[in-house]
């Protein structure tokens, strides 16, 4: 019985001089670390809003573009140039 007794009190011993300060540091630790948190309601609705204006622009190009695309004479054959006589 007291040998038994003599290896729990070892064990116990062994624990407090560290497994104990080992996580007592630890949760030190992890008590003092910076969390991050957000709105990402707000997130979301500032993507959505840079995503509208995205949008827009990218319509306004194209409308550029098409305008670009249509020959001057409003024929559809390209420039006066690009039709050839053989």
């Amino acid at each position: 019985m007291e040998n038994s007794q003599h290896s729990v009190q070892h064990q116990v011993l062994e624990l407090l001089k560290s497994a104990v300060p080992n996580a007592v540091q630890q949760y030190v630790q992890m008590n003092s670390a910076v969390v991050i948190t957000g709105d990402y309601q707000l997130k979301l609705a500032r993507q959505e809003y840079f995503l509208d204006k995205q949008n827009i622009v990218i319509e306004h190009l194209l409308k550029q573009l098409s305008k670009a695309r249509v020959p001057a004479d409003g024929h559809g054959s390209g420039s006066p140039n690009s039709q050839r006589s053989l």
